[in-house]
């Protein structure tokens, strides 16, 4: 299969999965009353926060050096397991009121992980077109689940769709496992961990950074507020968020391709992915003004333009932040990993604190747009800083590399 056959698959399974999410999001918020959305977006919240935690940065390491797989995966099974059981041991502890079956989440949290794992090595031997499916195919599973009710509760909703997906990508990794490099491992396994330690404190800023607010939201219990937001993020913010996405999970093996990654090469791709973000964050901020209107019209959640300017800014940023996010992932060595993840924990510690005092001082609606805005300027300083980083690491590659 040709290399344009492979992205072309690749991204017909991306946008399979990325258009069954949004429709079941899409139909849940339709179709449910505002406890059920509210803990709808709080599974899914808690979902890929203790799945990315679970990976430990893993998927990292293995994008930057494949030769890894093996060592890594005898490494990630055990932890993962028990990585699972601690966090999800830990929301139960805190919250014992949560309306969550905490067996079902473990065994959800544990198999998710898995997935995503599967995909980092599917990703990391180029196989794209299974990476994708691993990825996303569950989704597609998930849209067919929820839309049929064919389970009264959410977590099997979730557990079905992962459980099936995750037999077929194991049985395709093994079919596969000869496609693993005999390439004879360099590195020291106390430096794999501290590298996949590195990036899952940079993995876990990003995923907090993207899920944290419903977790925290649904956390504290404020389910109105919980409602509105979603409402809001599930038709603004797709169509930019989606396409932005399937470029970063495009742009690392690309960039891994090139014989020598320039300073030339990253600002003509700066250029590239800016007027994407730029097109891609109007477009979705213009149809989802038609959406928002059509789909809530008999419901009594209103249009608030102050969270859809926000959640324009939002998309502008995160669209940006593609492309340092994959060169940092590429190039920074273990001193700048360290550093940009202190100051990506320093933002998102005042992001979430600020938060938290929002909803403890504030019981109006209105803090819908506080939160709103602060995500978006949340995301603004991480791009800030993100760009200053991975302008450097690109130039020393093109230092080192002459």
């Amino acid at each position: 299969m040709s290399s344009r056959s492979r992205v072309f698959i690749s991204f017909i399974l991306y946008g399979l999965g990325i258009l069954s999410f949004l429709v079941a999001d899409l139909y849940i918020v339709t179709n449910s009353n505002e406890d059920t959305v509210s803990n709808w977006a709080f599974y899914k919240s808690i979902l890929f926060i203790f799945g990315s935690v679970c990976l430990l940065g893993f998927d990292q390491v293995l994008v930057r050096n494949p030769n890894l797989i093996r060592v890594i995966l005898k490494k990630f099974i055990p932890q993962a397991v028990i990585m699972s059981l601690i966090l999800v041991s830990l929301l139960m502890t805190f919250n014992s009121s949560i309306q969550i079956n905490a067996y079902y989440l473990y065994l959800n949290v544990i198999i998710f992980s898995f997935i995503l794992f599967l995909s980092a090595v599917f990703r990391a031997k180029n196989l794209l077109v299974l990476s994708q499916f691993t990825t996303n195919f569950w989704k597609v599973i998930l849209l067919f689940v929820v839309y049929f009710s064919l389970f009264e509760s959410v977590d099997f909703w979730y557990l079905v769709p992962l459980t099936l997906v995750f037999v077929i990508a194991l049985l395709a990794y093994l079919m596969t496992k000869n496609v693993d490099s005999s390439v004879k491992v360099k590195q020291s396994k106390e430096k794999i961990r501290t590298t996949g330690l590195l990036f899952l404190l940079h993995n876990l800023t990003l995923i907090l950074s993207i899920y944290g607010e419903q977790f925290f939201i649904n956390l504290l219990g404020n389910a109105q507020i919980s409602y509105v937001l979603f409402c809001h993020f599930v038709v603004f913010t797709p169509i930019a968020l989606s396409v932005n996405g399937f470029i970063g999970f495009y742009l690392a093996p690309k960039i891994r391709r090139y014989s020598s990654f320039t300073l030339e090469d990253y600002q003509k791709l700066n250029v590239k992915v800016s007027i994407y973000t730029i097109s891609i964050s109007i477009l979705s901020i213009f149809l989802g003004f038609y959406i928002f209107k059509y789909l809530y019209s008999d419901k009594i959640v209103m249009l608030n333009y102050h969270v859809m300017i926000a959640l324009f800014i939002l998309c502008l940023s995160r669209g940006k932040y593609t492309l340092a996010s994959v060169c940092l992932g590429l190039f920074a060595g273990q001193k700048t990993l360290a550093l940009t993840a202190k100051i990506n924990w320093i933002i998102l510690t005042f992001y979430i604190f600020t938060m938290v005092v929002l909803l403890s001082k504030f019981k109006s609606i209105d803090v819908v747009v506080y939160i709103a805005y602060l995500s978006a300027i949340h995301w603004c300083f991480r791009l800030f800083f993100s760009l200053h980083y991975a302008k450097k690491v690109v130039l020393n590659n093109t230092c080192e590399g002459h």
